[in-house]
């Protein structure tokens, strides 16, 4: 295989190995503006539009948020299929511009949400019954600056609201995964704010409420907390489940273990790469392509600042 990708940062390095460890003669080509860039093996760097190989298989659009909508918007020339990292776009208005120009065509489009590869979310979407769901809370926080190992976390695009940064976008995954099992809300509200001292520009902290016809959910995410933190609480009429993403287990409400995983990140990662390159030889149509994601950006943008 042949791919372009667009955006070179940490989250294409394990998407890179996610498709050398499924295919090792896969070859990489890098869109890049600084021509200092060193070639790695299997890497090559071009820096224009015009030097992509005309045979790449597919193109991985993993830039700053900000930049999402122009790239997709100019990589719909190539007329190759898209990869795309979540969050989509920042903005709504953004979302229906990329939308209006991939209508046309036939390009097959796929937007990266990996934790609906997670093994307890894919429990959950076959054994719950959304009509015995009374409740259900989600909770994900943890501490930005021990996000990547190798940049200060203020020079990173999650730091600047301008780059699309933001704890609601950058955990839409839970909105995403809410949605994916319960549907869409009749309603939904969020709220967002700047609480902690940590040296950014965007939003720290989010919370969410969303109304179904039988069942209410709340969502809250943040930035700051130093012991991570991901789990979803499920109320049933019968009892209730406790899924911990983290520790990869699901409990009743009297303790008892109902499902577990030994799972890891780079696990979903490379699962949700064999399901999307799967579509793409079989000529499939993907459970999440790009105007599959308007109800979560809806559901993540609809926000009020405190």
């Amino acid at each position: 295989m042949k791919i372009l990708i667009i955006g070179s940062g940490s989250i294409a390095t394990k998407h890179i190995n996610a498709i050398q460890s499924i295919d090792k003669n896969s070859s990489f080509y890098a869109l890049r503006h600084d021509t200092k860039s060193i070639d790695q093996r299997h890497l090559y760097s071009i820096y224009k539009w015009h030097d992509v190989p005309e045979d790449i298989d597919f193109i991985m659009i993993s830039n700053p948020t900000h930049l999402h909508s122009k790239t997709i918007i100019r990589a719909i020339k190539l007329n190759k299929p898209l990869f795309i990292e979540k969050p989509p776009v920042s903005t709504l208005n953004e979302w229906k511009e990329v939308h209006k120009a991939l209508e046309p065509t036939n390009i097959q489009t796929y937007c990266g949400f990996v934790l609906r590869f997670h093994p307890l979310i894919e429990w959950l979407k076959r054994h719950i019954n959304t009509k015995d769901v009374l409740e259900f809370h989600a909770y994900c926080g943890s501490y930005l600056p021990d996000w990547r190992k190798n940049m200060n976390y203020t020079q990173s695009y999650s730091a600047n609201k301008e780059q699309g940064g933001g704890v609601h976008l950058d955990l839409i995954h839970e909105i995403d995964y809410l949605l994916w099992l319960f549907g869409k809300p009749l309603t939904s509200k969020g709220f967002v704010k700047k609480i902690s001292n940590l040296k950014i520009d965007s939003f720290d902290s989010a919370h969410y409420y969303l109304e179904y016809t039988n069942t209410v959910g709340t969502v809250t995410l943040n930035y700051f907390r130093k012991d991570p933190k991901r789990n979803l609480l499920i109320v049933l009429k019968n009892g209730a489940l406790t899924i911990d993403l983290i520790k990869n287990t699901i409990t009743d409400h009297k303790g008892n273990l109902v499902f577990s995983s030994k799972t890891k990140s780079s696990d979903l990662i490379k699962k949700q790469m064999n399901y999307f390159l799967d579509c793409l030889r079989n000529k499939k149509t993907n459970m999440n392509q790009f105007g599959d994601t308007y109800d979560s950006m809806k559901t993540c943008l609809n926000i009020t600042e405190l």
